[in-house]
């Protein structure tokens, strides 16, 4: 994914939620490009590669609106993971991680 991607995808989230704290690289190589999201909507995004193969960088926002992800962000509730393919968007189950409780 390149920066001007990148860029798009944070557009797309900053219109639909504008409370939103964006965190990226929250995946592994070859592994879908991630997103912890904060604020209006909590949970985590991941992009696979096959999209940005499919949308270039001018038509990231309107193929992100068309997929209807933030709807899916919405539905998911930070319960669980939104994944989203050239073709469609899916929800996977998952637990957040915890934090570590220092010991005193």
């Amino acid at each position: 994914m390149d920066d001007e991607s990148l860029s798009e995808v944070t557009r797309y989230l900053t219109r639909h939620f504008r409370r939103l704290s964006i965190e990226t690289g929250h995946a592994l190589a070859g592994s879908p490009q991630g997103f912890k999201l904060r604020g209006d909507v909590n949970g985590e995004l991941y992009i696979a590669d096959s999209f940005f193969n499919e949308y270039p960088a001018p038509r990231v926002f309107d193929a992100l609106d068309l997929l209807r992800v933030a709807d899916a962000l919405r539905s998911a509730a930070g319960r669980r993971r939104v994944v989203v393919t050239a073709s469609a968007v899916r929800s996977e189950t998952y637990v957040p991680r915890q934090k570590r409780r220092s010991r005193e």
